[in-house]
């Protein structure tokens, strides 16, 4: 099998571990989504635009041994040549009157071992060749809080090794910028407020992260693209507390100049200067709807808690539309092509009351009284950051509040005009 239809049959095989039957019909989304699993399993980023590349064999030279790992890896193997390996077809021995063509074939094997041991050599050299403690990278915004905001990374690769380096300013791998490991400084805009994991790396290797935050001096509204791609177009609302809610109207897109016939996703968030609470132990309470702009089948609420590691948040999704649902608890992303998400469903046009409890490395997600799911998590969160609704409608929220475990008021908005400063913490 060439290695063209090989990189192609793992991929594939990928996206089929994942819930997929085949590759037609995968959608921008499916591609980020494929490629953040990925680079969980694996620490190793490879771009939406390098995934679907590979996916349609589109490349004339062999990708980078990283990448090819990664895709190894993922399926269970130790690394590329080990999938090779697996996949190459046992040939019967031949008739003993073809003895030199037998012969021949050994002498191919022998050469094929060689060069496996080769770059087996080479795969173990290329995963020392940047130690990350040798890696220098910091940043600096070039204003507090406005948006757009230009940030100056500062990195020094001296003594690391690779073939390519980058620099990626958050989880979008499309805002990945290519960079000459003999120069020191980068520039690079930020588009969207929060709490972003900006990230150095080497031969799609992550050697070093650091956060990158955008704050906003109140709520922030913004529309982009329905496939998360594209930059943002910001909603300048004239009165976003609306009959005691925070909501947009269709007037206010049409007058930032959105096609409303097309289907957009709009945001509202809040990124305050200074964090919250410690977010390991709190209490998270919001009540909200969403109404559709246009015929939409599959409509949907997004409820983000921000944090300074991983973001918490989940889908409210059209019932009959839990395999386009998506959530993640922190160090657990889940799609609804892989795990039933059916107890999210639920009339995002009908108001809901939600909270989200996290106590002892556990979530606890409660529709009203009832409790809809919980998940453990391992990773730190650090502090809430801040919060954000995501919707493919015009969403409503009637209240946020946030408390520790005993009930101690951190934050509360009524959307009424007045509204309680948050504690920082000490």
């Amino acid at each position: 099998m060439e290695d063209q239809n090989l990189v192609i049959k793992s991929i594939e095989q990928i996206f089929i571990l994942n819930g997929y039957r085949h590759l037609d019909g995968i959608t921008h989304r499916d591609y980020n989504i494929v490629a953040d699993k990925i680079y969980e399993k694996t620490d190793v980023v490879i771009s939406v635009s390098t995934l679907k590349r590979l996916s349609k064999g589109q490349f004339s030279k062999a990708p980078q041994v990283s990448t090819l790992n990664a895709l190894a890896i993922y399926l269970g193997f130790n690394h590329w040549q080990d999938y090779k390996m697996s996949l190459l077809e046992v040939t019967p021995k031949p008739h003993p009157n073809f003895e030199s063509g037998h012969r021949f074939r050994n002498l191919a094997l022998s050469s094929v071992f060689l060069s496996l041991l080769f770059l087996s050599g080479y795969i173990l050299k290329s995963n020392l060749s940047y130690p990350p403690s040798q890696a220098e990278f910091s940043c600096h915004k070039t204003t507090s809080n406005l948006l757009p905001n230009t940030v100056v990374f500062h990195y020094k690769l001296d003594g690391i090794k690779g073939d390519s380096f980058f620099i990626q300013q958050s989880w979008d791998q499309n805002r990945r910028v290519k960079i000459d490991p003999k120069d020191t400084t980068l520039t690079d805009i930020y588009f969207e407020p929060g709490n972003h994991i900006a990230k150095l790396i080497a031969d799609q290797k992550i050697i070093k992260k650091i956060p990158v935050k955008i704050p906003t001096k109140s709520w922030f509204f913004y529309a982009k693209d329905a496939d998360f791609t594209g930059r943002p177009d910001y909603i300048k609302a004239n009165a976003f507390q609306k009959d005691g809610k925070l909501s947009l109207s269709k007037t206010e897109l049409i007058e930032a100049g959105l096609a409303i016939e097309q289907e957009k996703h709009y945001y509202y968030s809040w990124v305050p200067d200074s964090s919250l609470l410690d977010s390991e132990e709190f209490i998270f309470q919001t009540k909200l709807r969403t109404t559709p702009i246009i015929n939409n089948h599959c409509l949907f609420s997004l409820v983000e808690v921000m944090t300074e590691t991983e973001p918490i948040y989940f889908e409210i999704m059209q019932p009959g539309c839990e395999n386009l649902s998506i959530a993640r608890f922190g160090d657990k992303f889940i799609s609804g092509k892989t795990e039933n998400l059916s107890s999210f469903a639920h009339l995002p046009s009908e108001w809901l009351d939600v909270m989200i409890r996290a106590h002892e490395k556990q979530i606890e997600v409660y529709y009203g009284e009832r409790k809809i799911y919980q998940t453990k998590y391992a990773i730190d969160f650090g502090s809430i950051t801040g919060f954000s609704f995501i919707s493919n409608g015009l969403c409503e929220v009637d209240y946020i509040k946030l408390t520790d475990l005993a009930g101690k008021e951190i934050y509360t908005e009524h959307f009424e005009g007045q509204t309680l400063s948050p504690n920082p913490i000490n």
